[in-house]
């Protein structure tokens, strides 16, 4: 029989576990440990950690499951909850007690009752006529009303209501001028800008022209020319005037200082029969007749 003439060769046993001393004697590098850091076999098997959530979420794994929220978490949730429910409840009671002492309690109710303006009539008069009720809360007192009350005297020409906190109601009258008056039994009757005899009193005011008029249309038309003749520009010849007499609505007459009379006519185009007159007072004269402007005449 003939032998192989190639060498043997020996296969290492793979069960046999490595030692790591038959490695360095074989040559091998020796495994230094780190400080610090247990010394593991080579062969030993690695433990590996699983990653957390996060992680495994990124890597696509299974999602985690949401955890149930904590006691505490559970209870500042409802604290919060009651906080918010407190303060909603005191501010709808808040507003509810300011309503009623707005609307329904005397504690702003009207008081006082302030006049202001007044000459021909008196405070005690203006609030007569007001009839504000006593205690009536401001925000219910319909000041419209009261105003409408107030303008119903004659002498009134403009009213103005106004709530003054807490507890007064002023109210500023605005009262008619009187242009002329109007002679009646022992006293006199003041007349407006539109023909009304608002007032009467003892004695007329200094200054006032006497009016004399036939019907309801005379005293208009004459009331309408004092009334031009009380603007700006005019006050020389107001100056002049001692009284006024209408026959009718086309024939209004004036008297002047002097016993001098200006024929007038009707109450249209006052403002140029005024502007005449007032040049042909300059010349000598008892009679003015500027009831056609354009052809005036003196006497």
């Amino acid at each position: 029989m003939t032998r192989d003439p190639r060498p043997e060769t020996t296969t290492p046993d793979r069960s046999t576990p490595h030692d790591p001393v038959d490695a360095h004697e074989r040559g091998l590098p020796r495994r230094t440990p780190h400080p610090g850091v247990p010394d593991v076999p080579d062969n030993a098997t690695r433990r590996h950690d699983p990653p957390p959530d996060g992680a495994e979420r990124a890597a696509g794994g299974p999602r985690a499951r949401a955890r149930p929220p904590r006691p505490d978490t559970a209870c500042a949730h409802r604290r919060r909850g009651l906080r918010r429910l407190a303060v909603l409840l005191a501010a709808v009671l808040g507003a509810a007690w300011l309503a009623y002492l707005l609307l329904f309690s005397s504690v702003f109710g009207a008081r006082t009752v302030d006049v202001v303006g007044t000459g021909l009539l008196t405070a005690d008069e203006v609030r007569a006529a007001a009839t504000v009720p006593p205690g009536r809360p401001l925000l219910r007192l319909d000041v419209g009303a009261v105003a409408d009350r107030v303008r119903g005297l004659p002498p009134v020409s403009g009213v103005q209501v106004e709530r003054s906190w807490p507890s007064t109601v002023t109210i500023r009258v605005t009262e008619r001028q009187p242009l002329a008056f109007a002679p009646v039994a022992g006293a006199a009757q003041l007349v407006d800008a539109t023909g009304l005899r608002f007032a009467t009193v003892p004695q007329p005011p200094p200054g006032l022209p006497e009016l004399t008029a036939a019907d309801a249309a005379a005293t208009t038309a004459a009331a309408s020319v004092l009334a031009v003749l009380w603007g700006r520009g005019h006050e020389a010849l107001r100056a002049e005037l001692t009284a006024v007499n209408a026959d009718g609505p086309f024939d209004v007459q004036l008297t002047l200082h002097g016993d001098r009379t200006v024929r007038w006519g009707s109450a249209e185009n006052s403002d140029r029969k005024a502007a005449v007159l007032a040049v042909l007072l300059s010349q000598r004269g008892t009679v003015y007749d500027v009831a056609s402007p354009d052809l005036p005449t003196v006497r």
